[in-house]
């Protein structure tokens, strides 16, 4: 039986406009992967057009950063989606067009809303904290350990007070993004609301500011101050202990904008029950709405973190950089950033690659110890193994190669990663000086210098040895 030939008048989809065609995949995306990932992954991406022939749909992309992750973690949503509008067969194609980004992020807005709106959007209290605009919602890389404080803040700034979470408490470990939560809701609270008040400060500063209105006799202005904010966010909570009348005035500031329906969001090192030392008042109310805990990213979260600001940077940044700071900085966001920053400065003034080495001088107090080393004996396992001989031959007198080599190249690793001695390792090693010691590791970082295939060997190592340790 000859089968049918299928002419593009006769697709059902033939007449439908690309844009349309698009929204009905994407609609079903969005079923499939929820609301806040369509939200930050999805929005940015246009329908270019469609390639019935070739049986293709061509989207435009911002980034190859983005299609990576797109591509990664939304594969099988996308097939299922295509295939349900298009039918089986047709795929997806990216073009990545940088301009894409700013006509895409900014909402739809009608000429009646517009006609609403009053311009300038007013100023934020002279008592709030300048906003971070780095600091928003599509910047901030969630996973599973940070997913639910991302939502709930979300809410909270599409709806300040209107949502279920009032009060909101993020509480979590020291650069994990809490701040970043508060400057984030406070900057689109502003942006979709603008008649919000938003007050961002910190329990360090509210408390000076409280010290100030009692020395100058001005207590009712400072209640009047905190009285108008629409959203007040309080950063670090936790540092209200031990100060007994600011937590009083704080108590009574809480009540006053909760009974109004005003929204307040919190951070803090812990969780309210553990905040020894705060009037239990105080606890019970931060209590009586959300608490949400923020955990450490996951190490692929933390390659995603480490390439949206190194992209927003204009920093091309070694597969094998990222892997090395994703290892060795794990529990604290504001380190990955920092990390970006300083390699940053070092790519613009050398003007030379950066590699793992450059990293690891430049971002060396960053790195996270602990108090395990990488053994000696971890490091002869590795690279005897892909020298292909026994171990023990490297503590024998013979220079014959690959035996001497892979002699040098323990030596020169242990020297960067166990802690010990050179007479130490030199001890391991056939009882060799420190010399001896000292000549290898010279002599292996210069060729690291001169052979690249030489010098990933090595960092393979090094790799290896450290997997599951912070130096």
């Amino acid at each position: 039986m000859t089968a049918e030939v299928v002419k593009p008048s006769q697709i059902p989809f033939a007449d439908e406009s690309i844009e349309t065609i698009w929204r009905r995949i994407t609609n079903e995306i969005a079923v499939r992967i929820g609301s806040e990932a369509f939200r930050v992954w999805f929005e940015p991406l246009l329908p270019l057009r469609l390639e019935i022939e070739d049986e293709k749909i061509v989207v435009a992309i911002p980034s190859e950063f983005h299609k990576e992750w797109v591509i990664s973690n939304f594969s099988e949503a996308i097939r299922e989606s295509i295939e349900l509008v298009l039918g089986v067969g047709f795929q997806i194609q990216y073009e990545i067009t940088h301009s894409i980004r700013k006509v895409v992020s900014k909402p739809v807005v009608t000429q009646e809303v517009l006609q609403l709106r009053e311009p300038p959007k007013r100023e934020l209290p002279a008592i709030s904290m300048k906003i971070m605009k780095e600091c928003t919602f599509d910047t901030y890389i969630a996973d599973e350990g940070s997913r639910i404080a991302r939502s709930a803040a979300l809410a909270v700034a599409n709806s300040p007070g209107g949502s279920k979470f009032n009060p909101l408490l993020i509480h979590g470990g020291v650069g994990l993004g809490k701040t970043h939560l508060l400057h984030a809701i406070a900057g689109l609270a502003l942006e979709l609301h603008p008649h919000c008040v938003p007050i961002l400060t910190t329990s360090e500063q509210f408390t000076a500011d409280f010290i100030r209105a009692v020395q100058h006799d001005k207590k009712l202005d400072f209640a009047d101050q905190y009285a108008n904010a629409t959203i007040l966010l309080v950063d670090d909570v936790q540092f209200l202990i031990g100060r007994e009348q600011t937590q009083r005035q704080f108590f009574h500031t809480f009540n006053s904008l909760i009974n109004a329906g005003k929204q307040i969001v919190m951070t803090s090192d812990r969780p309210p029950r553990e905040l020894d030392g705060l009037d239990e008042r105080l606890r019970s109310r931060f209590s009586q709405g959300l608490v949400v805990e923020v955990l450490p990213p996951a190490y692929e979260t933390r390659i995603a973190i480490l390439r949206v600001w190194a992209e927003k940077e204009g920093l091309s940044l070694p597969k094998d950089v990222e892997e090395f700071l994703a290892t060795h900085i794990t529990s604290n966001v504001r380190n990955l950033r920092g990390a970006i920053v300083r390699l940053l400065a070092i790519s613009d003034f050398t003007k030379g690659e950066l590699t793992v080495a450059t990293a690891r001088r430049a971002v060396h107090d960053l790195l996270e110890r602990k108090q395990s080393k990488v053994s000696i004996e971890r490091i002869i396992e590795i690279v005897c193994k892909d020298y292909n001989i026994h171990p023990d031959l490297l503590a024998d007198k013979t220079r014959r190669q690959p035996i001497a080599e892979a002699r040098m190249v323990v030596m020169a690793i242990a020297c960067e990663l166990t802690g010990l001695s050179l007479n130490s390792i030199g001890a391991k090693l056939g009882g060799r000086d420190h010399t001896t010691i000292m000549h290898a590791r010279d002599t292996i970082r210069q060729r690291c210098e001169n052979d690249l295939d030489f010098k990933n060997k090595i960092e393979s190592y090094r790799r290896q040895a450290e997997q599951g340790l912070a130096i």
